[in-house]
């Protein structure tokens, strides 16, 4: 008995259709989520907003003591090819 579908669907592919893509994204913050920071504010964040994110994300984490997630060892790997170029910064996720 075999685990793969009988056939592929567009909507989810048996491998990934960007593996051999180098995609592009406004910065590094908003790669596969690029939705706003303010609602009805539609353009990617400016050096400026992601200035304030990062601060209030330092701010967050001396008031409360909190840590932001340990994403691997992934992140200093040198031969590892990022979807767009760079691995994400995850400050707006966090």
């Amino acid at each position: 008995m075999s685990n793969k579908p009988a056939q592929r669907y567009p909507c989810a592919p048996l491998e990934c259709p960007f593996k051999d893509k180098q995609l592009t994204s406004a910065n590094m913050m908003q790669t596969h989520c690029q939705g706003p920071l303010e609602p009805g504010n539609y353009p990617p964040l400016s050096a400026s907003d992601m200035s304030k994110v990062k601060e209030e994300m330092k701010v967050v984490k001396e008031k409360t003591g909190w840590k932001e997630p340990d994403r691997g060892p992934t992140f200093n790997d040198p031969n590892l090819k990022w979807y767009f170029g760079k691995c994400p910064d995850y400050t707006l996720t966090n």
